[in-house]
């Protein structure tokens, strides 16, 4: 018997999106599944699976009416996979951060992780930068989720306030990247500022605090790279950071940069790097994927 666990656990379905969360999993073989659905934890107060496959959710005090709200909630198991007699019972329980888990192999569901699902965010790979890296690679990037998430905690060894970061899909290194940024800082009546450069060998993707900034300042940036393994449109990316090169007027920045390849390849490989210089050891780079 897979017992009740105080932690929320997602049920996921075999095309790997989550059913509902629940409280607790089984009351026994054949019994009604309870808990609550994790968006409406106060309103519920039974999710019991019906025989055609459906969830029926009893509404508490503040859902008004209660009854069977299956209708108008996409909570239906797909046909012919029945929660209650085919859960594998001869594995351990699901942990806090797995997920009860379709197997189509077996027909059971079975504990297990899940990679991604109902918008579910993984972390593809990781580096922490040493010896002066001047380059983080991602390479052979899997095919399995619609975008990706890049983010970069660091700062550059460059000897300036401050150092772009550049990104190369695919090692193209050929005139066919397009960028654009806008820089936002303080000062009385407000500053913007900006560029372009268009036809360049890798794209502008965001800025770190470099050698002269202020000691132990260090950045960040998140770019998104949308539709990464399409093959019929252009590549993009679009990025957000900030960046602190003192704690003075026009010294602080909020960056916003958009870059476009001039190629309708899926992305297999990202390169990530300074313009000049290295990273500073520790600077950390992640690459996610999102379904």
């Amino acid at each position: 018997m897979i017992q009740g666990l105080d932690n929320k656990i997602p049920i996921v379905n075999p095309d790997g999106t989550p059913t509902l969360y629940l409280l607790q999993l089984l009351q026994g073989r054949g019994g009604n599944i309870q808990g609550a659905v994790d968006d409406a934890a106060d309103a519920l107060t039974q999710v019991a699976l019906k025989a055609d496959k459906s969830i029926l959710l009893t509404a508490g005090s503040g859902l008004s009416g209660g009854g069977d709200l299956s209708a108008n909630r996409s909570f239906a198991l797909n046909a012919g996979i029945d929660l209650l007699t085919d859960v594998d019972t001869s594995t351990t329980p699901p942990t806090n951060g797995q997920a009860l888990v379709y197997e189509t192999a077996s027909s059971l569901w079975k504990p297990g992780t899940v990679s991604g699902g109902g918008g579910a965010k993984s972390l593809i790979s990781e580096v922490v930068t040493s010896g002066s890296a001047t380059n983080v690679s991602f390479a052979s990037i899997p095919a399995t989720y619609r975008d990706l998430e890049l983010r970069v905690r660091g700062r550059g060894t460059k000897v300036a306030n401050g150092v772009d970061i550049r990104i190369r899909f695919n090692g193209d290194t050929a005139a066919n990247y397009d960028s654009i940024e806008h820089d936002f800082t303080f000062n009385p009546g407000g500053v913007v500022g900006g560029g372009g450069t268009y036809a360049g060998t890798s794209g502008l993707v965001g800025y770190l605090a470099a050698a002269s900034a202020t000691a132990s300042s260090a950045d960040d940036f998140i770019a998104d790279i949308c539709n990464y393994r399409d093959t019929t449109w252009h590549k993009r990316s679009r990025s957000f950071g900030s960046v602190k090169y003192a704690a003075s007027n026009n010294n602080m920045f909020n960056v916003l940069s958009s870059v476009y390849w001039r190629k309708t390849a899926a992305i297999s490989q990202i390169d990530v790097f300074p313009s000049s210089n290295a990273f500073v050891d520790n600077t950390v780079v992640s690459l996610y994927g999102h379904l």
